[in-house]
């Protein structure tokens, strides 16, 4: 049996149950353990990942709430730190763009607060350098209750999927789940099908491979750039990113998104039973409650839900690669390929910012993410260092490039 891990650590560098149809219909929930009919905890946002502090045998644990993720994963250093023990044999799996082998181990006491799971079987993932958490908490741990994920508040809730009661204040939305993914239908760019439920993603739409290739969407979107999109389990993914006339869920409609029309061979994202993947980028416009047992999603949208989609603007693509900050990838044309920027420098200062040694490669890299987002006419200012290491410094002006 291969497992998916989702699109954890799905970084947009610019993320087996049976099948089950859940419209209406009931469905027996995963066995959880509560003292409380609800639990509110504090979720941190970084980005569009949104993540909570929990209990793992005791032990506090920092974990990635990712839909997207058919099972609960944590990091080699984490399993270490926490002492779990792991069985022989690997078991095969994806990410987003390739393949990867995790070892099984087993939680005894996977707790929040007043909530949670006990003897809960997890997997020890090779998360990317850029992976900032614990683990992730994927599919199994959403089964076993009520949650609701307040993006506008950073607030994060539990129920009891027993004392829960019908949200009258939000939109209702049928779910399914099939072949261990949350899905729910959407019509993207006139596409209409299932779409994975990815709070892992960090973008805000991926049409799959097969997809994109049995409708010809690369001839169907345009302007367009073809890039390294994002860093997943198992690789890099790559794609072309596009802006999608309209995106509609349910009675919610969104204008001009950024799309990725997936270019990778192998992984989840070369997968052909779904049409695609929706993310973060888009979730964080609602509260979102999922109820997984009676096939429901509940939205409600937040201050955010009108805001413009950001496409890429500086054609770079930063990476920790030997614990420093590389660019991995310039596209043709683009304002940092103007500028002379090359793949394989290193990034020693942005904006007069020193990245290393105050702070380490991963935080370093989420720094000059979020700083390529500006709006465009930001200017940029780069210190770079060449495989000679010579230094040089450089500077462009962000733009729209789709």
């Amino acid at each position: 049996m291969e497992m998916y891990f989702g699109s954890v650590a799905r970084v947009t560098l610019l993320g087996v149950v049976p099948v089950l149809l859940l419209s209406a219909c009931r469905h027996e929930p995963a066995r959880s353990y509560d003292s409380a009919a609800a639990v509110t905890v504090p979720m941190s946002l970084a980005g569009t990942h949104a993540s909570i502090e929990v209990q793992v045998n005791g032990r506090p644990a920092r974990m990635l709430l990712d839909t997207g993720a058919d099972q609960i994963a944590v990091s080699p250093v984490a399993a270490e730190r926490l002492g779990l023990a792991t069985e022989t044999g690997l078991t095969p799996g994806s990410g987003a763009a390739g393949s990867i082998a995790a070892l099984k181990t087993s939680i005894d006491d996977l707790a929040v607060r007043e909530f949670y799971l006990r003897r809960q079987v997890a997997y020890v993932v090779p998360f990317p350098q850029e992976f900032q958490y614990d683990g992730v908490l994927g599919i199994p741990f959403f089964a076993a209750f009520v949650t609701t994920m307040d993006y506008q508040r950073g607030l994060f809730t539990f129920e009891a999927t027993h004392a829960f009661e019908t949200r009258r204040d939000a939109t209702s939305i049928p779910i399914r789940v099939e072949n261990g993914k949350l899905l729910v239908s959407a019509t993207a760019g006139g596409v209409s099908g299932w779409y994975s439920i990815d709070t892992g993603a960090g973008n805000a739409l991926t049409f799959f491979t097969p997809t994109v290739e049995r409708l010809h969407l690369r001839d169907a979107f345009t302007p367009s750039v073809t890039m390294v999109t994002g860093l997943s389990v198992g690789g890099y993914t790559h794609g072309t990113l596009v802006r999608l006339p309209r995106v509609d869920i349910g009675p919610f409609s969104f204008e001009q998104v950024v799309a990725e029309l997936s270019l990778d061979a192998v992984g989840y994202f070369a997968a052909s039973q779904n049409t695609g993947n929706l993310g973060g980028e888009l979730w964080q416009r609602f509260t979102v409650t999922l109820d997984y047992a009676n096939g429901c999603m509940y939205l409600t949208p937040n201050d955010a839900f009108n805001v413009p989609f950001a496409g890429p603007r500086s054609g770079l693509v930063p990476a920790v690669v030997d614990e420093v900050v590389k660019v991995i990838y310039v596209l043709e044309g683009g304002p940092a390929a103007e500028a002379g920027v090359h793949a394989g420098d290193t990034i020693v200062a942005l904006n007069s910012v020193v990245l290393a040694p105050t702070i380490d490669a991963a935080q370093a890299t989420n720094t000059v993410v979020q700083a390529l987002k500006a709006e465009a006419g930001t200017p940029i200012v780069l210190r770079l260092r060449d495989a000679s290491g010579a230094e040089r410094e450089v500077g462009f002006v962000l733009r729209e490039l789709i």
